[in-house]
């Protein structure tokens, strides 16, 4: 079953706000993945943490971390496992100050949970993370079950919505793992690796570091 892609930017974020339903689920591969590609003892920031079970798996192995979502109802269920999460919206970092402190404190990590799609502000952000490592996670538009179904297009749509720039300015289509890791780079973080996506997959997950691992 494909998954629904919202046509609006502010109407994805309403939908969101007004979610009630947070089935506790256990880690599928994919956070599992993510999970694994977290070094011990790091000090990470989860965006659009949810429920926060990738940060808690992460705290589970010794990492610290604060982690931010939009919903409240994943924001709350977060907290009520003692989680340090903030409900807030990251887009709004510019005129919320507990935004801001919490998003460019110094960490070792930043995650990106099916997030950056919808971010307008991602460029500003990457430009101003005070981190070493980035992990990104999001729909792979090559996966070529959205190109049988012709689905490649409406993911893409966000691409022209909210578009990735590249620090000089030129606009990139995110449309597989190599065009992340370009993103990426224009802003320092060299070195990447891909964890998952590609031709095969529905989904990417890239690592990338201003430091060769």
């Amino acid at each position: 079953m494909s998954e629904k892609v919202t046509p609006d930017y502010e109407t994805h974020k309403e939908e969101l706000r007004h979610r009630t339903k947070y089935p506790e689920k256990p880690l599928n591969k994919r956070l599992q993945a993510i999970v694994s590609a977290i070094p011990a003892q790091s000090k990470v920031l989860d965006v659009a943490c949810g429920t926060g079970r990738v940060l808690h798996a992460a705290i589970d192995k010794g990492c610290r971390g604060r982690g931010i979502e939009i919903t409240p109802g994943g924001a709350l269920a977060a907290q009520q496992k003692g989680l340090d999460v903030l409900e807030g919206d990251v887009d709004t970092f510019d005129e919320n100050a507990e935004v801001h402190e919490l998003m460019f404190a110094e960490y070792d990590i930043a995650i990106f949970s099916k997030c950056l799609m919808y971010l307008k502000t991602k460029n500003q952000i990457i430009d101003q993370l005070n981190v070493d490592t980035i992990i990104v996670f999001q729909k792979c538009p090559s996966y070529w079950k959205f190109r049988l179904n012709n689905e490649r297009a409406k993911w893409l749509e966000y691409d022209k919505e909210k578009p990735y720039r590249l620090k000089g300015g030129e606009i990139i289509a995110i449309d597989s793992p190599k065009a992340v890791a370009r993103w990426g780079a224009s802003y320092g973080y060299a070195y990447s690796k891909c964890l998952r996506g590609g031709f095969w997959h529905g989904s990417m997950i890239i690592k990338m570091s201003r430091i060769r691992f």
